[in-house]
């Protein structure tokens, strides 16, 4: 997460195009009655999340397209704050709309609650992919979760450790434990995937974003195959061959929108890069702000 200055987050864009996601959840939600399930225009959204990303230390100058394609192309807010910029306690926050001393995780402990088997069994079963489903999404969550996801004495509703995959998302791959690039394992659904370190196979980042392409792909073959089917005429045998008119029936339609949220293990440490930007950053030494290595009485113990 990114952590703002005392005075708001006028510095720190990548902070401001994800409270943009927020807003946008917000909306949805506003205007779906709970339990309804109808599809109308609601629009897709997803939601990238990065571990440990300070924008102080001006790491989006190493992202051009992100800031000309998503930061550039948005909306901008001048004054927010992250009340707990702490790794497990804002996850949590992000995941069920309530501050920390309402959904309870106070830090990175099991025994704080991050991803404790209570937290599992009260504020997860109602969290925001939960109403996102209720509200007609497809849900994908992929990546980085909770610091304690997939361990023992984890999980809920019968199942545990990765086997335990929390409620509302429809397609599941999350990361067992804190953020890594390699030798890392992954529930997918539910079910146990290990991973290596070969940089073609297993490097985290890329491994989320095939992913995350797969479920939209999925999303227009199921969308387009469901239209398909409804608008074939007798004799046709499904080769994928269609009339101008059944394209535009299919257009018409209304399709079922889908919401994603992606946590990378960047820029977390050990902060290793993928092998084409291993030298992006040669010379150049992270600003040394008023804060930097000064610790505070009045601060989140983790901070």
């Amino acid at each position: 997460f990114l952590a703002p200055s005392h005075r708001g987050i006028e510095s720190h864009p990548m902070l401001q195009n994800m409270l943009t996601t927020l807003l946008a959840l917000l909306s949805v939600l506003a205007g779906v009655a709970k339990g309804a399930r109808h599809f109308g225009n609601q629009p897709n959204v997803i939601v990238v999340l990065t571990d440990d990303q300070d924008a102080l230390l001006n790491s989006t100058a190493f992202q051009p397209v992100v800031m000309s394609e998503i930061a550039g192309k948005g909306i901008t807010f001048s004054h927010a704050f992250a009340n707990t910029p702490v790794c497990c306690p804002s996850r949590s926050s992000l995941l069920s709309g309530r501050y920390v001393h309402n959904h309870g995780a106070r830090n990175n402990s099991l025994q704080g609650d991050c991803a404790s088997r209570s937290w599992s069994e009260t504020v997860e079963v109602d969290s925001l992919a939960v109403h996102m489903q209720r509200a007609g999404y497809r849900t994908l969550y992929a990546g980085k979760y909770l610091n304690n996801y997939g361990f023992p004495n984890t999980g809920a509703h019968g199942a545990e450790g990765t086997a335990y995959v929390p409620p509302g998302w429809t397609d599941w791959y999350a990361l067992k434990g804190n953020s890594r690039y390699y030798n890392y394992t992954i529930s997918d659904n539910g079910k146990e995937e290990v991973h290596g370190d070969v940089y073609e196979e297993d490097y985290l980042t890329d491994v989320l974003a095939a992913r995350a392409l797969r479920f939209i792909q999925q999303d227009n073959d199921d969308n387009g195959s469901a239209s398909a089917s409804a608008s074939a005429p007798p004799g046709n045998h499904g080769d994928g061959r269609s009339s101008g008119s059944e394209q535009r029936q299919r257009k018409g339609q209304q399709q079922q929108p889908f919401y994603m949220m992606i946590g990378t293990p960047a820029a977390h440490a050990s902060f290793t890069p993928s092998p084409q930007y291993e030298a992006t950053a040669t010379g150049w030494r992270a600003p040394r702000t008023p804060t930097w290595n000064q610790p505070g009485e009045d601060r989140h113990q983790t901070v």
